[in-house]
C-alpha cells in the first residue's frame, strides 16, 4: 500500500476528477481499474494564490511500487499493513485468553479508558470498568438540569461520566501525533457511528450530538467482548497489598481486587489525585494552561477566514476554524484551543462553587457563534510552593472567583474585547450589541480582571492584541470573553516507567490519558489508552 501527497484539486472539483489527477501524478494513463481511497483532505487557503483542496491517496499499484516511490520521492511512502477494525465486537478465541485472578480494572471511561478496554476486552482479559459518573444517557439529563436551573450534580456533569469531559465539547479528533494507532482510533469510532469523513480530514469532529451515540456503541460494544461496568461509583482508595495485586475501596461501600490496575480517570478529579497522592503514587507538577473562552459572530469568522471565496468553501467544509498563536514580551505562550465553529460555551464545574467554563458544538456546527478557549501558559514558578497539588489549587482560586462575580448561581462573568483591553471603560450596563453570550445557565455583566494574578492578565492583553493584527476579526471589540477555563489540562503527571508505562512507584497501575499528564486531546488520549493496553497484554501473554 502506497500513500501519494500533494494530490492539488480546485475547490468545486469532482472526485472523479481526483483519479485524473492522480494518475497524472503517477504517470499513468487511463487504462486499466486503479483502486484508492482519501486519507487524507486538507484546505490551502494561503493568500497570493486560488485556494486548493489537497489531497493524500492510498493506493494498490503491486509490482509498480518501487518506481513509483523512487519517481515521487517525499511525494510517496509506503505504508505499513493497518490493523482491521470491524464494526461487530471481537471475541478473543478460547486459548488465546489470559488467566489472571481478578480481572483488569480501568477507572474512567473517557477516551483513554475506552480504547484501552476496548483492546483488553477484544484480547479475551474481561475488564472491570468503574465510571463515577453515569452512563450518557442520564448524563445528558444531569447536564441539561445544570445548564437550565443551575443544580449540579458533582459526580455527573461536564467532566465526569460516560465518555468523559469530550462528550460535551465538540467530538475534535485533531491530533498532533503521527501514532499510526491514531487511524486505528478513527476507524473505530468511523464504525461505532462516526462520519465517515473523520477518517480523512484535516481537522475531523464528530460533533456532541453524534458522539453520545458512539460512546454508547463503545460500552455495548465491549460488553459484548466481555467487559463489565459500574456506573455511578467511585475509587476511594487504591492500596497495594503485599502480595503485589490492588485493594480498591468504593464508594458503595465494596472492596474489590486486581493485580491490573489502569488510571484513566481525567483532568478533573481532583479529589482522586489527592487520594493518590496521599497513598504514595509517584507524581509531579506540570505546566498547563488556563483562560477565558471568547465568542464571535460565526460569519465574522467565515467572511475572514474563507475571504472572496466564501460561499463555496462554506458549503463544502462548513463554518470556518481558526487556530492562533502568540508570544509575549516575557516569552510566555498565549493560543486558542478547542475552537467550536458555530457552537456555544457551555458550564463545565465538577465541583461547587466554582465557575468552569468549555465549548461544544454539534455536527452541523450551525449556531450563530464560533467560540474558542484563549490561553496562557502556566508553570509552577507562577503559582508558587512546594506544595505538589497548588496548580489545583491556582485553578480552583480562579473558579471560585468566577463563582463570586457570578452571583453564586453558576452564572458565568463576561466582557467586551475592547473593555478587557482597555480601550473602553467596563460599563456593566452595556450588554452584548453584536455578539450575544451562549453561556448558560446565565451570563453576567462583570469585571472580572481585577480577580486574575497580574501575569495571566498581561499575558491574554499582549496575546489577544498580536492575535488580533494575524487575524483581524479576532480582537473585535464586540467579541464576548467569558471566564474562565481552567480545565484544558491536568496541573500534575503520574510518573510512569517510559516503556513499562507502569507507575514508577506502585508496579501494576498504569496511569494514562489527560488526567496522567500524558495526553491532550481525544485522539492522543485514546492513542495512550491502547498502548497502556498493548503493553498489559504483552506482558500477561508471555508469563
Amino acid at each position: 500500500m502506497l500513500r501519494v501527497h500533494q494530490i492539488k484539486m480546485n475547490i468545486d472539483h469532482r472526485t472523479e476528477e481526483i483519479e485524473a489527477q492522480l494518475r497524472k501524478k503517477l504517470g499513468m494513463g487511463s487504462a486499466g481499474p486503479l483502486t484508492w481511497r482519501i486519507a487524507r483532505e486538507s484546505l490551502d487557503l494561503r493568500k497570493g494564490q486560488a485556494p486548493r483542496v489537497v489531497y493524500s491517496i492510498d493506493l494498490e499499484v503491486g509490482a509498480k511500487e518501487g518506481s513509483i516511490l523512487k519517481r515521487l520521492g517525499k511525494d510517496a511512502e509506503k505504508l505499513p499493513e493497518p490493523p482491521h477494525i470491524v464494526a461487530e465486537p471481537q471475541k478473543a478465541q478460547a486459548d488465546n485468553r489470559i488467566k489472571l485472578a481478578h480481572p483488569p480494572v480501568v477507572i474512567g471511561f473517557g477516551p483513554a479508558g475506552m480504547f484501552a478496554a476496548e483492546l483488553l476486552s477484544r484480547q479475551g482479559l474481561t475488564p472491570l470498568i468503574i465510571e463515577r459518573g453515569s452512563r450518557v444517557e442520564r448524563r445528558a439529563e444531569a447536564i441539561e438540569r445544570f445548564w437550565s436551573s443551575g443544580v449540579l450534580d458533582p459526580e455527573c456533569n461536564v467532566q465526569f461520566g460516560e465518555g468523559g469531559a469530550g462528550t460535551f465539547s465538540d467530538g475534535k479528533l485533531t491530533s498532533r501525533s503521527k501514532d499510526p494507532r491514531g487511524q486505528q482510533v478513527l476507524d473505530l469510532f468511523a464504525a461505532l457511528g462516526a462520519p465517515e469523513d473523520i477518517r480523512y480530514r484535516q481537522k475531523p469532529h464528530i460533533g456532541t450530538d453524534i458522539l453520545r451515540g458512539v460512546v454508547k456503541g463503545m460500552r455495548l460494544r465491549i460488553e459484548a467482548q466481555g467487559g463489565t461496568f459500574m456506573f455511578d461509583t467511585r475509587v476511594d482508595r487504591i492500596e497495594r497489598l503485599p502480595g503485589g495485586h490492588f485493594e480498591l475501596t468504593l464508594s458503595n461501600g465494596e472492596t474489590i481486587h486486581s493485580e491490573i490496575v489502569i488510571l484513566a480517570i481525567g483532568h478533573s478529579a481532583r479529589d482522586t489525585v489527592t487520594m493518590l497522592h496521599e497513598e504514595g503514587v509517584e507524581m509531579t507538577q506540570k505546566p498547563f494552561a488556563v483562560g477565558l473562552r471568547i465568542e464571535h459572530r460565526q460569519e465574522d469568522i467565515d467572511a475572514q477566514q474563507y475571504g472572496e471565496h466564501l460561499d463555496s468553501l462554506k458549503g463544502r467544509y462548513g463554518a470556518a476554524e481558526y487556530k492562533l498563536t502568540a508570544k509575549t514580551t516575557e516569552g510566555r505562550g498565549v493560543y486558542t484551543f478547542c475552537m467550536c465553529p458555530g457552537g456555544e460555551v457551555v458550564a463545565a464545574s465538577s465541583e461547587g462553587g466554582g465557575v468552569v467554563t468549555n465549548g461544544m458544538s454539534r455536527r452541523a456546527r450551525a449556531l450563530e457563534n464560533a467560540n474558542s478557549a484563549l490561553l496562557a501558559t502556566v508553570t509552577p514558578e507562577d503559582f508558587g510552593g512546594d506544595q505538589l497539588l497548588a496548580g489545583v489549587e491556582f485553578q480552583r482560586t480562579l473558579e471560585k472567583a468566577a463563582f463570586e462575580l457570578g452571583g453564586r448561581t453558576y452564572g458565568a462573568p463576561y466582557m467586551m474585547v475592547d473593555e478587557f483591553l482597555g480601550f473602553r471603560p467596563f460599563d456593566p450596563e452595556r450588554h452584548h450589541e453584536g455578539v450575544a453570550p451562549t453561556y448558560r445557565p446565565d451570563p453576567v455583566k462583570a469585571d472580572f480582571r481585577a480577580v486574575m494574578p497580574t501575569f495571566l492578565l498581561k499575558a491574554l492583553q499582549e496575546g489577544l492584541t498580536e492575535m488580533g493584527q494575524k487575524m483581524k476579526a479576532f480582537a473585535d471589540g464586540e467579541a464576548i470573553l467569558t471566564a474562565f477555563e481552567t480545565r484544558s489540562s491536568s496541573p500534575v503527571r503520574l510518573v510512569r516507567h517510559e516503556r513499562s508505562l507502569e507507575s514508577i512507584s506502585h508496579p501494576g497501575l498504569f496511569p494514562c490519558g489527560e488526567g496522567a499528564g500524558y495526553a491532550g486531546g481525544i485522539t492522543s488520549s485514546a492513542i495512550d489508552g491502547i498502548r497502556v493496553a498493548e503493553e498489559i497484554l504483552s506482558r500477561w501473554r508471555n508469563q
